[in-house]
This record gives structure tokens, sequence and C-alpha cells, in this order.
């Protein structure tokens, strides 16, 4: 399941092995993985939607690209190309 209620509620998402399938994680705690994953990456080689989306699905968290976007939009953070860095 990928649906967001309200900012600052629970979205139920679903989990891998270990996690009760159909867990609530809180829309915050999501944006705050997807701030820390942006800060932490390549400036000249920034992860686009999809990679985050990866990143996250490795961790157990199953989202829409689609929902990654929203919340970055959210977030006031670029895409990608914009993010990038040139040398």
């Amino acid at each position: 399941m990928h649906y967001a209620l309200r900012a600052g509620s629970a979205v139920q998402v679903s989990r891998r092995a270990g996690c009760s399938y159909g867990e609530s994680v809180s829309s915050v705690t999501i944006k705050q993985r997807i701030r820390k994953i942006i800060e932490n990456e390549d400036p000249r080689k920034p992860l686009s939607d999809s990679k985050i989306v990866s990143i996250l699905q490795k961790e157990g968290l199953m989202l829409a690209r689609r929902t990654i976007a929203k919340y970055r939009e959210e977030l006031k953070i670029s895409t990608s190309n914009q993010r990038k860095v040139l040398f």
C-alpha cells in the first residue's frame, strides 16, 4: 500500500521481512530520511528519485517514486539535475 493521509500523519507503507505488514511510518520520518540521503549524496552525481526509492527499499520501506518526488518537493529540495554541481 502506498498512500499518504495528511502532512505529519502516518503513512501506510509495505515493509519487508522482520517488520509487520502494513506497519505505519510517519511521513515526517520518511521526509527526514530523504533529507539525510540527499545531504550525504555526491554533489557531482546527485541521486534521482528512483535511486532514493531503491535505497529506501533496501531499508525495508516500499514507496513509489512519485511519493519520493512529492516529499522532496514539500522539503523544497530541487530535482537531481538541479542539484548537480559542476566542477
